[in-house]
């Protein structure tokens, strides 16, 4: 994790600049897999959008953007589902909530997240559930890496939107145990889960972590 010394208002102005970027690329992506357009302008838009990648990768992270640790909390923009600058993250920050003892994501697969034919595909629910309930753990319990995670999926999750509660069956000695459910838009309970999340070494011998492993990771 790396330390961040930027402003407020210096975080609002990236956050803002990058998330709407990230809004448009993840735009861009199910147009192109839902377009039907004529192939001439399929190869024009191909080449407009490699030369915007060029013009992003003059000054660009290496590798990765990892977690950044501020006053503010953590911040882990690169996260494959909750991550700001991520155009694949699929749960915002408006979406997800704390309500009884329960974390709550709403949220939209769409046509980027297909695996049989019009529904979603099982490895994006794993995905989004691991989240879920390690996001759960660390807001009831105590943050952690995920150590087991069991899924049962009851039934086909349709494409569109859909959401998760996640909450903490226990916590004890660096483990936390959390459950969560997932359901599609008619309220239709699709997926099942458990997982077992276990505090690393390396976050509780970092000061900063330590200090802020209770609070919300953004």
């Amino acid at each position: 994790m790396t330390p961040d010394a930027a402003s407020e208002t210096e975080h609002a102005e990236q956050d803002a600049a990058h998330g709407a970027l990230a809004r448009a690329v993840a735009r861009l992506v199910e147009a192109s897999v839902l377009t039907e357009v004529p192939l001439d302008e399929v190869r024009s838009v191909t080449a407009e959008v490699d030369r915007l990648s060029e013009r992003l990768e003059t000054q660009a992270t290496e590798g990765s953007l990892g977690s950044v640790v501020s006053d503010a909390g953590v911040r882990n923009h690169g996260n494959a589902v909750r991550g700001l600058r991520n155009p694949l993250a699929v749960v915002p920050d408006e979406q997800r909530w704390v309500e009884d003892d329960r974390l709550h994501f709403r949220f939209r697969l769409g046509a980027a997240y297909e695996g049989p034919p019009h529904h979603v595909h099982g490895g994006v629910l794993a995905l989004v559930l691991d989240q879920a309930l390690g996001e759960a753990a660390a807001v009831f319990g105590g943050p952690g890496m995920t150590g087991r995670l069991t899924l049962h999926f009851r039934r086909a999750t349709p494409l569109g939107d859909a959401s998760t509660e996640a909450w903490v069956e226990s916590s004890s000695g660096g483990k936390t145990v959390a459950k969560g459910r997932l359901y599609d838009a008619e309220g239709h309970l699709c997926v099942e889960a458990e997982g077992l999340f276990i505090f690393p070494k390396w976050a509780a011998d970092h000061p900063q972590w330590a200090r802020l492993s209770s609070e919300r990771v953004r």
